[in-house]
């Protein structure tokens, strides 16, 4: 059994970028990746959508920053 102890979020701001990171990583993006975007303006939708349409990691990060 793991344990994972997890502190709460301190500001809205950490609670917004903790969920983009979680919906970008669950979108399948790696955690740098999903770092970059979830701290960027980018829309996380739009960051899926691309690569739920099949377009490669590497071009999609490529259009969206």
């Amino acid at each position: 059994m793991e344990l994972v102890i997890e502190r709460p979020c301190r500001s809205e701001d950490e609670r917004v970028l903790s969920w983009r990171f979680h919906a970008l990583k669950e979108a399948g993006y790696n955690s740098i990746a999903a770092l970059a975007l979830a701290k960027s303006d980018v829309d996380h939708h739009a960051a899926a959508n691309l690569l739920a349409g099949g377009c490669p990691h590497d071009t999609a990060l490529r259009i969206l920053l």
